[in-house]
């Protein structure tokens, strides 16, 4: 049961992320200009799969790391500040929950909530 749940939920979680990301560029009229830049993450591979504009001007980032966490591809959330100065706060979690939390989260700062 458990093993069928993670066939469904890892799926629907990249498809999710992949939605956002190609909803970005596909909105973008030309070549997008960089408006700025910024390295978040460890000394290991880490990956930002998709980003959000949130309600207060900032930005969320959904990803994985291997930095932190169980340092086994862990699931990332970082909220940021406008021009990326500053981390408020940033989040690991492992599991298949952490996942479905995940894209909850990222839906509802998408909103504004």
């Amino acid at each position: 049961m458990k093993r069928s749940l993670f066939m469904v939920v890892v799926p629907l979680f990249f498809l999710v992320l992949f939605l956002g990301v190609s909803n970005v560029i596909c909105a973008s009229p030309g070549q997008p200009e960089v408006e700025w830049s910024k390295t978040f993450g460890g000394s290991v591979d880490d990956v930002a799969s998709s980003v959000i504009q949130t309600s207060d001007g900032g930005y969320a980032l959904a990803g994985f790391t291997d930095s932190y966490g169980a340092g086994m591809w862990d699931l990332w959330l970082v909220k940021i500040a406008g021009k990326g100065e500053g981390l408020p706060w940033d989040w690991v979690g492992v599991g298949i929950a952490v996942v479905v939390i995940a894209v909850v989260a990222l839906v509802l700062m998408r909103k504004g909530k």
